[in-house]
């Protein structure tokens, strides 16, 4: 059986703290991976882009990952998608998860720690912190960077002012009114939108600031000006990735020149070594981040009994069967020690049972009249009776369909509803 995760059920298994701690522990130990991870963007010919990130590896886990995403700017949410959890042992697929929740938590706490790691520490008291764009990744953002240290005022600024003033309500936070006037007061600045204009140029920032900004993850997108990212002690997350599609892919800025996340945490880079440098962090997003939160969530579900399930196997084409969505349960694998059924003791779906029956009936009813039809005319019968069988076990679906759409156990995948009030607009989100 899949494990079925959707936006509440890891909201519920997964917290900050444990998120971070994995995080980082990947950090360290991602580049041991032998197959290094691609990050596929395509166009379309629609108002958004197809993404898929793959495969999710990391060194001492017997899984990877596979996402896929649209992504539409103009929509709500702006983001949707699915991401699979495969078991590196069989293959089997262990959980079916919902994107825009991994991609947010992730995105989120991952730009956290990279914003901890080269930021000034600042007064005791913590400095102040700017958030441009109130999207979903900005509050990851923001909630992991409270775990990590001590943070002082919050402000926010959103072309949308109900979703500047939801973010504000939710992390007691300050409103204003552009991005200039965020950067003015804040010694830590969040960006978190779809921009493909800078929002913020080196005039606008001052000595000792950091900026952590979550538009490198497509060409095209870009918030901050090149004159800033040129001046800032840059970081991003993997080389390849950000000289491909990312922040260097614009700078001009050669790679070797630019330390990664992993750099600052290993040593291997001192990073910031004076409070009057400006730091920038640029991540791409990487698929091993999507393991390392989805693999959290698959053993959590497993801690508690399991969740939701899916089981996509023995659906015969032509034969009207679905998908069955059960209760309780998880992915029957090596991972697993739960017995597979066998296929008298899978359940039949009500169209098959119904058709199965009609067959018997007009080939069993009557012998001696059916030895006395002709080879053709048997088969007229039988598929006669599977038509009606056909027709009864639909109705009957329909009429429980009706009765039953919100019946317990029956579980949807929902992607991003409800993060951060409307998605669309140019700061509805980011991230990979």
């Amino acid at each position: 059986m899949t494990l079925l995760l959707t936006r509440n059920d890891l909201e519920t298994l997964l917290d900050p703290a444990d998120c971070l701690a994995a995080l980082r522990g990947a950090f360290r130990t991602a580049g041991a991976s032998p197959v290094p991870g691609q990050h596929v963007v395509t166009g379309l010919p629609f108002p958004g882009t197809a993404t898929a990130l793959l495969p999710g590896l990391l060194p001492g886990v017997e899984a990877y990952t596979v996402k896929v995403n649209a992504k539409f700017p103009g929509a709500r949410p702006a983001l949707r998608g699915v991401v699979c959890l495969f078991s590196g042992v069989d293959g089997a697929l262990l959980a079916l998860l919902d994107s825009a929740t991994v991609t947010a938590w992730r995105t989120g706490l991952a730009a956290a720690l990279g914003t901890h790691l080269p930021a000034s520490p600042g007064p005791s008291s913590g400095a102040t912190v700017g958030v441009i764009g109130a999207s979903v990744q900005a509050d990851l953002m923001v909630r992991g960077l409270r775990t990590l240290r001590p943070c002082g005022p919050l402000l926010v600024h959103d072309l949308d002012p109900e979703r500047a003033a939801a973010f504000a309500a939710r992390h007691d936070a300050r409103v204003v009114t552009s991005p200039q006037a965020v950067a003015a007061e804040a010694g830590i600045v969040l960006l978190a939108t779809w921009s493909r204009t800078p929002l913020l140029h080196l005039a606008d920032t001052r000595p000792g600031q950091h900026l952590t900004t979550l538009s490198a993850d497509e060409p095209g997108k870009r918030e901050l000006a090149a004159d800033l990212l040129d001046a800032a002690l840059l970081v991003v997350d993997d080389h390849e990735l950000a000289a491909a599609t990312g922040t260097l892919a614009t700078t001009g800025l050669a790679d070797t020149a630019v330390p990664t996340l992993t750099d600052l945490l290993t040593g291997a880079h001192p990073g910031r070594t004076s409070p009057d440098t400006r730091t920038a962090y640029a991540p791409v997003g990487l698929p091993w981040q999507d393991l390392a939160l989805s693999w959290l969530a698959h053993e959590r579900a497993r801690e508690r009994g399991g969740g939701p399930g899916l089981r996509l196997s023995g659906v015969t084409s032509g034969c009207g069967g679905t998908p069955e969505v059960r209760g309780p349960g998880r992915s029957a694998s090596r991972h697993d020690g739960r017995r597979r059924m066998s296929s008298t003791e899978r359940p039949v779906p009500p169209r098959m049972a119904a058709a199965r029956q009609a067959t018997a009936e007009a080939s069993g009813g009557n012998r001696g009249e059916q030895h006395r039809l002709g080879h053709g005319h048997r088969l007229a019968a039988q598929r006669a009776g599977a038509r009606k069988g056909n027709e009864e076990a639909a109705a009957g679906e329909r009429a429980a369909a009706t009765c039953c759409a919100h019946r317990p156990g029956r579980r949807t995948l929902v992607s991003g509803r409800g993060h951060s009030g409307p998605g669309g607009g140019a700061y509805a989100g980011a991230g990979a």
